[in-house]
């Protein structure tokens, strides 16, 4: 099962749309402001939000279903590597900064 509403303690509401399979789909706030969640057909991945007024953000992932980037409504970009064992080596956030991850 999944929870399609959500009462809060103030008395608002969440409300949350699935399709056949059970992704979710949208979400619709209290004031009725809804972001919608585009999922991947095949793995169920999200691969873009969309928020209320409109603004996308898009996700990729590798063959192993690992994210490796993420593009913001602003069209700045997150970039991340794995290695052979899919451990996460390096992150590049949107302003350039490198983190690099050994083991």
């Amino acid at each position: 099962k999944r929870v399609v509403k959500k009462e809060h303690a103030d008395g608002s509401v969440t409300q949350s749309q699935f399709d056949a399979v059970g992704r979710l789909r949208a979400q619709t706030d209290a004031a009725g402001r809804t972001t919608e969640y585009s999922p991947d057909v095949v793995t169920g991945l999200i691969t873009r939000i969309t928020t209320p007024d409109g603004r996308a953000s898009a996700f990729y992932y590798n063959h192993h279903n690992q994210l490796t980037s993420a593009t913001g409504p602003d069209g700045l970009e997150l970039r991340r590597e794995y290695d052979e064992l899919g451990r996460l080596i390096q992150e590049t956030a949107p302003d350039g900064d490198i983190t690099r991850y050994r083991y």
